[in-house]
């Protein structure tokens, strides 16, 4: 099968998860790869490794700054901030182009982050990969941090 798989940021060991996906995937199918990534910091080091499993790799620049900026605007909206945070159209762009390009048996959406490029995938089956356990990840963060209000 050939297999779009569309990531908020490069599948890399830092980022196991999808990371193992695609590793194991790949081994019986083709998997093409749209990405965004902060370009310039240690995300980009695991595009290299992503390549060499990959039939295509697509990695679309997209600031921290730009993000956060998206999230804040999307407060008085109904789209969810982290959406909102990988928003872009340059990602949109490349997923079109993806789509244009090769022919796709279905798509693996990575997070509700990504979950706004499926438009771009046409009538291909999506496989949404929903990751739900953010919450109880962020629950702990939340208590481990030092809040700097208090005394």
């Amino acid at each position: 099968m050939n297999i779009l798989f569309i990531a908020p940021y490069v599948p890399s060991r830092i980022r196991v998860r999808p990371f193992q996906f695609i590793k194991e995937l790949a081994k019986r199918h083709r998997i093409y790869v749209v990405a965004l990534a902060d370009i310039g910091v240690k995300e980009m080091e695991g595009a290299e490794e992503l390549a060499d499993l990959v039939a295509d790799l697509r990695v679309v620049p997209h600031s921290k700054c730009r993000g956060y900026l998206q999230s804040l605007l999307a407060i008085p909206t109904a789209v969810p901030m982290c959406a909102a945070f990988c928003w872009s159209r340059a990602m949109g762009a490349a997923v079109a182009k993806a789509y244009s390009d090769f022919r796709f048996d279905v798509v693996h959406l990575e997070h509700l982050r990504a979950a706004h490029f499926a438009r771009y995938c046409g009538d291909i089956p999506v496989v949404f990969d929903s990751v739900d356990c953010l919450t109880s990840l962020f629950s702990q963060m939340a208590g481990m941090k030092k809040n700097p209000l208090a005394k």
